[in-house]
């Protein structure tokens, strides 16, 4: 009897969603990116971030069925985290919810953060019961619980004013997790007691932290002086500025400015006082100590003795001597005898600064008086090419007059504009290294010289920027969706249009017009190539950084406690505060 033959097994069928094939190749280029470094995961995560919402579902399904074929569950993971981080990214609370319940399912942990950006994500969109979910699981799945965790859910909780819940929460991490508050986390709490008007409780908390060995720094004084100057409570309030000195914590700008803020209410001597010795401890005056001061003297009719006031103003420094009296001549509307002493000064070779030239400038725009206005500009820059440019900066720093923003962003708009990247970097370098911050006129220009520049150096130059902390403007999108039109992409330029539109984004003239030129384009019908695709992928990074900026900057103005009286100098950023564990 032959031998029954053997019944073959069919090979096994993966079923995978049907995908969009750009898309998919894209998700795929990016986890090979994330694969081949760490650092490179934030990069990979913001550049599918660019393609949200619109790819939202193909992400979904990639990022369940990829690594399937191979079945190796390292690959697997690797999707769903890349997926995870590009959806916070992104802003998709609900999204992220679904990756992380896969993550779960998976058998795998995600990072602690992946859950403190989750958590901080939830608190903003108004999710605090989805957030408080995320918690328990992380309490009864891990992982274990972190400071940063905690502190994240301390300042969700304390932006909603559930103060019972986070001290409950405090008390559960203590015995639960060992887990103890420091002073990023007292200053969170004390704040928000402040801003839901409970001062009395805050100094509760305040004599705890004392007592508890956690030390307070300049920050939990600042908030505390804060709210007894809102309160009227000027005698209290300077009794513990001067508690700073005893202890010894060295007060800084913001301590003087809130001081001076409370006295500008009505007594202005007071204030005049606070700030002279605010410039006999050595603190140097920011804008908005001079928008205090002046806004107090205008409420309470002391504006012309402000203007008088040698002390404030410095005017008894001969260096400075001639920019006042510039100032005072603009202040008071002499802008005709304000030009003729700038120009005399130059051609006596009296020491002049920018100082004196950008207030000048500034007066005529003010009065609508454009063209007097560029006659001052073209005074300063004497040639029209780059050479005149650079000669007249040497003559003025021969002359003992340094440079300031001003003059450094003329000069790097003419390097932009004749495509010298290269040695507009080199200015970059120089401004810095001078000690003079770059603005937003910057930025923007730098920008703007980027998007025409060959992508590898263009790229290389975004990384420097990126590092130097720039906060985008209106300018700055206008910038990235006239490049989209201007280099054939006029759909994404509508896409991101919309995007703001329905962000409640207020358009200008500028974004009107280049919505216009970019649906002409669209019925041009532009052909593309791969190039120009690459070159498109790094407008959309660029365009969603700064979307994201803005957006954030936004949401925190409207709903959230200033970061900048809630945390220490050192320890001032709140994501990298929070992004610890």
């Amino acid at each position: 009897m032959p031998p029954r033959a053997s019944r073959r097994q069919p090979p096994t069928v993966l079923w995978l969603p049907l995908l969009h094939p750009t898309r998919c190749s894209r998700f795929a280029a990016a986890s090979r990116l994330a694969a081949s470094a760490s650092a490179l995961r934030p990069f990979a995560a913001i550049l599918l971030a660019a393609l949200l919402p619109a790819a939202s579902q193909d992400l979904l399904s990639w990022s369940f069925s990829y690594g399937s074929a191979s079945g190796s569950a390292r690959v697997c993971y690797a999707a769903l985290r890349l997926a995870l981080h590009a959806f916070l990214a992104a802003g998709m609370a609900a999204e992220a919810l679904h990756v992380l319940a896969r993550v779960r399912s998976s058998g795998n942990t995600p990072s602690l953060s992946a859950l403190a950006a989750l958590l901080r994500l939830l608190f903003r969109s108004g999710e605090v019961r989805a957030a408080w979910n995320v918690f328990e699981e992380m309490a009864t799945r891990g992982p274990r619980p972190s400071l940063a965790i905690l502190n994240a859910l301390i300042l969700g909780l304390c932006h909603r004013g559930m103060r019972r819940v986070v001290l409950g929460l405090l008390g559960v991490m203590g015995k639960k997790f060992s887990i103890i508050p420091d002073v990023v986390s007292y200053n969170i709490l004390i704040k928000g007691h402040c801003v839901f008007g409970w001062s009395g409780d805050a100094f509760k908390l305040f004599k705890e932290m004392c007592s508890s060995g956690c030390e307070p720094t300049v920050v939990t004084y600042n908030i505390l002086v804060d709210v007894l100057c809102h309160e009227g409570r000027m005698v209290e309030a300077r009794r513990l500025f001067d508690e700073m000195a005893q202890v010894g914590i060295k007060e800084n700008t913001i301590t003087f400015n809130v001081l001076i803020d409370g006295y500008a209410t009505g007594r202005m001597d007071e204030a005049s006082a606070a700030y002279r010795e605010m410039k006999v401890r050595g603190l140097v005056p920011d804008s908005c100590t001079f928008n205090i001061l002046a806004a107090g003297a205008y409420k309470f009719g002391h504006a012309t003795q402000l203007v008088h006031d040698c002390e404030i103003f410095g005017s008894q420094l001969p260096v400075d001597g001639l920019d006042v009296l510039v100032c005072r001549l603009c202040w008071d509307g002499r802008l005709d005898d304000a030009w003729e002493l700038l120009r005399g000064a130059i051609e006596q070779g009296v020491p002049v600064s920018v100082t004196g030239f950008n207030a000048l400038i500034a007066a005529y725009s003010k009065e609508g008086l454009h063209e007097a206005a560029f006659e001052l500009y073209r005074f300063m820059n004497k040639a029209q090419d780059m050479n005149g440019a650079m000669n007249f900066m040497n003559k003025m720093l021969a002359a003992g007059c340094e440079p300031d923003i001003f003059t450094y962003n003329i000069w790097m708009h003419s390097l932009c504009s004749n495509h010298m990247l290269n040695q507009a970097g080199k200015v970059l370098d120089e401004l810095v290294a001078r000690g003079c911050p770059p603005n937003s006129v910057t930025y923007n220009t730098l920008i703007d010289g980027i998007c025409s520049d060959v992508l590898d150096r263009a790229m290389i130059l975004t990384g420097r920027l990126i590092k130097m902390a720039f906060q985008p403007n209106t300018i700055t999108l206008n910038v990235f969706l006239s490049h989209f039109c201007k280099q054939g992409f006029g759909k994404r330029a509508l896409i991101w249009a919309e995007k703001l539109r329905e962000d409640s984004f207020i358009f200008d003239d500028a974004i009107r017009n280049i919505i216009d030129w970019a649906q002409r384009e669209m019925e041009n019908g532009p052909q593309v190539n791969n190039e120009d695709i690459d070159r498109c992928l790094f407008l959309e990074f660029l365009m969603f950084m700064t979307y994201e900026t803005m957006h954030n900057n936004r949401s925190s103005k409207a709903r959230h406690v200033p970061a900048d009286k809630c945390f220490a100098p050192a320890s001032s950023n709140t994501i990298k505060i929070l992004d610890t564990g």
